[in-house]
């Protein structure tokens, strides 16, 4: 069971080549990054939204969205320290 959990980890992780890009600006692993996390920040941005018939849906908050990929690419940017290889 253990295994299969490991499994599912590593194919979520993102590369390290990734997140050093990001940090350097590159525009193209900013998208990388955000479609990699694209369904978690898809499913949090979702909101009850009554319609005028009174059934409740769930409805993607856009503003919501750019604001969560908004931290996100400053958390990567801002709070990830490079230490140099030895």
């Amino acid at each position: 069971m253990s295994s299969y959990r490991n499994k599912i980890w590593e194919e979520s992780l993102l590369p390290l080549e990734v997140i050093e890009a990001v940090v350097n600006g590159d525009a193209e692993a900013c998208q990388e990054a955000l479609m990699s996390f694209q369904n978690y920040i898809d499913k949090v941005c979702k909101v009850s939204v009554e319609s005028v018939n009174g059934t409740n849906f769930m409805e993607l908050d856009l503003s919501m969205k750019q604001s969560v990929e908004q931290k996100l690419l400053f958390a990567i940017t801002n709070k990830f320290e490079m230490l140099p290889l030895e």
